[in-house]
């Protein structure tokens, strides 16, 4: 009985609280000194706790972070372990309030969520300060989304979350644009794991339980996966490659190219509104925080090359405040990553890599690319999305963000059917100068998503002009707003397709250049523009669709090959429209021109653009063709799906003619129509190989097979995704000697003596000859002469000279010249001097 009327004062008291008041959670926080008071919301009881500035908690080293929290509305029952969502705000901004339609988006769904105002912004010890601060704020500044610092606030907060008991510490998820996409990438590549000042990782648990913590899923959007490839370019990464490290795989790629527009934007907005680390004090300069001593390195304009203090910014800004730097021993979480295709910021390919990264070392982990026009303004359509303009690709994005965290945080739904490796994009896409929602795409990866290759090429020599910069095209709105006449660039090498026709293609990718190259200059760029040129306007109109920026390596080496990528781009060529490749030495506003050491002509020639397309071989009235192979450099590496992507085996070539004197020295020539290239070719002199792999030697263009009579070659070749060439087989060589020939001896050409007489014919006076030879008309020097002089029968000198004496009165004299010469026919001459000496 008294247990029974207990449970009746129990229930009426229950009866007697108001339904907006049956909130469980009345706190959060509770282990700090001031916890955080929840409110119950009057219409959508959903409650929040933080809902204004300066509600801060401090984190793992004591700076006091402005935090909120929200939860769903009390459904009775248990009212804890929630799955919660954390949203992270961009460069600049402050904590994503409970009253936020982001917020509400994922209450919706009944997921707790949490933003924090990172340190060094808004409450979080904000606001500018050219001295140290004070406690609490001593490490108060902005880190630039430092593993060890930001992400590691969050991580705390969201562990102090999990000992309050209020969420489930194993369904954690991620999202946020720009700086706070690179968060949430961060936060899913460290998933379990927490990194400490010494850069040291350790397992992520909660501060006062040691509950293990972990990231269940991240939406991470439009923002950077290797912070120095995004604010100094060059152009050292494909979308084709496992790998992309700025200084590529072998460390012999150069510094890049500053983004001055952006550089020059983001640093002073911090300069204005956030807190930077001092350079002086002591402590001072925090050499992983020194973002004042960064913008001025970069601010320079270089030559960066083998300076040390830029050597040590770029490691420290790859590894320790990006995703793609994150040790990945431990698969990252599942992630959604979206990116916009005109984002001139932080653009697709920074997305690829980190997606390029997970599918090569992790290919069992869930991640998926989706891409449309979104992200940073001016050339993107922006973060905010006009539903009217095009609403439709966002709302794409949207539920299949929904879907990608109902199931990885919560086993809602079933696993997306292209998790491992999906490609979902909307293209750019115009209506007059309005942007419009995108036609939509999918493929099972990145590499597949393009079937079809446009080739642009030229070989003829053009020089890129120093100092040459084009018609303004960065800050005049978005890409379909980016209209302006044709002309090309005077001083830029230009590049032109055909007018497209019979229905156009599509553009999905990162077209890609391959040029030899002569550069001379150790601050050389080159700034690659890509348009779209509408030749049915008057007059005709272009749009810039793509652009890039490379560092060219071969300073002072003569002409070499290079190549390099343009930011994807998904986007129709219209029939009457051609596109147009402009490469210069400038694209300022938007990078940094040469400066300090002066930019030189660079040559370029034998110039590919290929342009991938979803169009199938033979579309556009044959101007799509097939995948053309994509240069490897040393050091890289075809991602798996690249690989996969090539399914079409090479084609190898002999030398062997129809007949020959002297037994043949094979040449084999391998050929791949497939993006992966040849990578061996085989062969074998005897019987054919029962399988390709039974071939008996290695091709070696060093030292060729050679075939004697009546032989056979047969040979084949792979390529480097593994496709295997039908074995192929040569005719039999027919050596026939060939029949000396008859040596025809040169007959030599006689020797013609021309003799002018010197001297007066008369006794006691001297007589000599003046002598000439010519053979076939030309005169001949070196002549030996021999004489014979007779007066009469009878023989009277044999010199080159006679005196006539009385002896010979009343004879006749005469003389025979002959001349030799080695290699002529010898020759004489006779010469009477007179019939009768008087």
């Amino acid at each position: 009985m008294r247990k029974s009327l207990m449970l009746i004062c129990g229930v009426l008291m229950a009866l007697a609280v108001p339904t907006t008041a049956n909130a469980a959670i009345s706190t959060v926080f509770n282990d700090a000194a001031a916890p955080l008071s929840c409110t119950v919301q009057p219409t959508t009881n959903y409650r929040f706790c933080g809902t204004s500035a300066g509600t801060t908690v401090p984190s793992f080293d004591g700076t006091p972070i402005d935090v909120s929290v929200s939860f769903p509305a009390d459904a009775g029952g248990a009212d804890n372990n929630f799955p919660l969502m954390g949203i992270y705000h961009g460069w600049g901004g402050t904590k994503i309030l409970p009253s936020s339609s982001q917020t509400s988006r994922w209450l919706a769904q009944g997921y707790a969520v949490v933003s924090i105002t990172d340190r060094g912004w808004g409450g979080s010890c904000g606001g500018p300060s050219s001295t140290p601060k004070a406690a609490p704020c001593t490490s108060g500044y902005i880190h630039l989304m430092s593993n060890a610092s930001e992400v590691r606030d969050a991580q705390y907060l969201m562990g102090m979350l999990a000992d309050d008991g209020v969420i489930d510490g194993q369904k954690i998820a991620a999202m946020g644009g720009s700086y706070g996409g690179a968060m949430s990438a961060q936060l899913a590549t460290l998933k379990d794991r927490t990194q400490l000042p010494d850069n040291s990782l350790v397992p992520w648990e909660s501060p006062a339980d040691g509950l293990p913590m972990t990231i269940a899923a991240a939406l991470p959007e439009y923002t950077w996966s290797n912070l120095p490839q995004s604010l100094m370019p060059n152009g050292s990464g494909f979308d084709y490659v496992t790998a992309s490290p700025y200084l590529g795989p072998n460390g012999d790629r150069r510094v890049g190219v500053d983004k001055q527009y952006w550089n020059g934007q983001l640093n002073l907005a911090g300069s204005l509104l956030g807190y930077y680390a001092p350079e002086t004090g002591p402590g001072f300069p925090d050499q992983t925080a020194n973002i004042k001593r960064w913008f001025q390195l970069i601010s320079t304009g270089g030559p960066y090359d083998n300076n040390a203090e830029v050597d040590a910014m770029l490691n420290e800004l790859q590894t320790n405040h990006s995703s793609a730097g994150v040790d990945d021993s431990v698969a990252p979480a599942p992630m959604l990553l979206s990116s916009g295709w005109n984002d001139d910021l932080f653009p697709v390919s920074e997305a690829l890599r980190l997606y390029n990264k997970v599918r090569s070392n992790n290919s069992t982990t869930p991640v998926k690319i989706y891409g449309m026009d979104y992200g940073h303004a001016p050339r993107s359509n922006g973060p905010t999305v006009d539903a009217a303009a095009f609403g439709a690709d966002f709302a794409g994005l949207m539920a299949a963000q929904n879907a990608w965290v109902n199931y990885y945080v919560q086993g809602i739904g079933s696993a997306p059917a292209d998790q491992f490796g999906g490609v979902t994009i909307a293209t750019s896409k115009c209506s007059g100068t309005t942007r419009v929602a995108g036609d939509v795409s999918t493929a099972s990866n990145w590499a597949n998503l393009a079937v079809g290759d446009v080739t642009i090429a030229g070989s003829a020599a053009q020089t890129i002009v120093p100092g040459t910069n084009p018609a303004s095209q960065f800050t005049s709105g978005t890409v379909c707003a980016n209209s302006a006449n044709a002309n090309n660039t005077a001083g830029a090498a230009t590049y032109e397709s055909p007018v497209v026709s019979g229905g156009g293609y599509t553009l999905a990718g990162s077209p890609s250049v391959d040029a030899t190259l002569t550069v001379n200059g150790a601050n050389d760029q080159i700034v690659s523009r890509l348009y779209d040129v509408d030749t049915t306007t008057d007059p005709v109109s272009q749009k810039l669709i793509a652009r890039g920026v490379y560092r060219p390596v071969s300073v002072g080496d003569g002409p070499s090959r290079e190549s390099f990528q343009l930011y994807p781009q998904a986007w129709k060529v219209n029939d009457g429209h051609k596109l147009k490749l402009e490469l210069l030495s400038s694209d300022s506003q938007y990078m940094r021109p040469s400066q300090n050491v002066t930019q030189k002509p660079i040559t370029v020639q034998d110039l590919t653009l290929n342009v991938p397309t979803l169009d199938d071989v033979g579309d556009a009235d044959g101007a799509v063709g097939e995948p053309q192979p994509r240069t490897l450099a040393a050091g890289f590496d075809f991602t798996a799906d690249a690989l996969n992507s090539d399914v079409v085996a090479p084609t190898t070539t002999d030398n062997v003619p129809a007949t020959s004197a002297t037994p043949v020295s094979v040449t084999l020539t391998g050929s791949d129509i497939g993006i992966s290239g040849v990578a061996a070719t085989y062969y074998t002199l005897g019987a054919a190989p029962a399988t390709p792999t039974n071939a008996s030697a290695l091709y070696n263009p060093f030292s060729k097979p050679v075939l004697q009579n009546g032989e056979k070659i047969k040979y084949f070749s792979v390529d480097r995704s593994g496709n295997v060439e039908t074995v192929r087989e040569s005719i039999a060589a027919s050596v026939v000697p060939a029949i000396p020939a008859v040596p025809v001896v040169p007959v030599p050409a006689k020797l013609s003596v021309t003799a002018k007489r010197k001297g007066t014919v008369k006794i006691g006076r001297t007589i000599s000859l003046t002598l000439s030879s010519k053979a076939a008309g030309v005169k001949v020097s070196s002549v030996k002469y021999s004489y014979k002089w007779t007066a009469g029968k009878k023989t009277v000198g044999r010199k080159s000279k006679l005196k006539l004496t009385k002896k010979m009165k009343g004879k006749k004299i005469k003389v025979v010249v002959t001349a030799k010469r080695a290699g002529y026919k010898t020759g004489t001459k006779t010469v009477t001097i007179t019939s009768k000496l008087k």
